[in-house]
């Protein structure tokens, strides 16, 4: 009687465009008591109704035969997608307590472990940056920190010999903190890849860097007028010449 009457009720909540009243109407009723199996099928056939296959397939694949091939398959992707272990299925689909339904037991045993392998392999390789990716990244730091040791002594050298030409160390310095952003970012990409929380910082110092030699060139190096003996040392070989 209880049931035929919340049943009633969720039709009229549905024909009146109250498909939320309605869906909760039958949830409650089926989570009050997990062997009403009319509530059950109402609330899967909705779900049916609305295009949504892996809710028509939490619903209903206790019900013998109900569920299509498409519910199945979808019930299965949400049960493992949400890592709902074996032991909590009964509370995740509102069974009712005891063994669990023939459908219900084939899903887990086929679809779902499949699923789940799929989804742990692709977690472990979300894990694992690509060996590319990291030789790329070690190349990129290695050439910085020989172009950072060698740069100063290069300057050093050219100057003893009297032959330093201000304009090419200049460049080179320009090329050395591209290097360095160059780095940053692919750090940045391989930490991501790593989900690291560090990634986000990575990025951040490679794109102040790329800010930073952007305004150099368009600002500090724009043709104003012809320089005056004196006028002062270049900002960006200054910070490498004395650092």
């Amino acid at each position: 009687m209880l049931e035929a009457l919340i049943l009633s009720r969720s039709a009229a909540a549905w024909a009146a465009g109250r498909r939320g009243d309605a869906l909760r109407l039958l949830k409650d009723a089926v989570r009050a008591d997990r062997t009403r199996a009319g509530a059950r099928l109402a609330l899967a056939e909705r779900y049916r109704e609305m295009g949504n296959p892996d809710q028509a397939g939490r619903w209903g694949i206790a019900i013998e035969g109900w569920a299509t091939d498409l519910e199945r398959d979808r019930l299965a992707r949400l049960l493992a997608s949400s890592w709902v272990r074996n032991q909590d299925v009964t509370e995740f689909l509102a069974l009712p307590p005891g063994e669990l339904p023939a459908p219900v037991v084939e899903l887990l045993a086929g679809p779902v472990e499949r699923y789940r392998e799929r989804f742990d392999l692709e977690a472990r390789e979300r894990m694992e940056p690509s060996s590319t990716g990291s030789s790329v990244m070690e190349v990129l730091w290695a050439l910085f920190i020989a172009a950072l040791v060698a740069l100063p002594l290069l300057a050093t050298v050219l100057a003893f010999f009297g032959v330093a030409d201000v304009g090419v160390i200049r460049w080179l310095v320009f090329a050395l903190f591209a290097l360095l952003a160059a780095a940053l970012i692919v750090t940045a990409i391989t930490s991501f890849r790593r989900r690291e929380p560090a990634a986000l910082w990575w990025a951040v110092a490679g794109l102040v860097i790329i800010g930073l030699l952007v305004t150099y060139h368009l600002v500090v190096q724009a043709p104003t007028t012809e320089p005056q003996p004196g006028a002062g040392v270049d900002p960006l070989l200054a910070a490498v010449l004395i650092g």
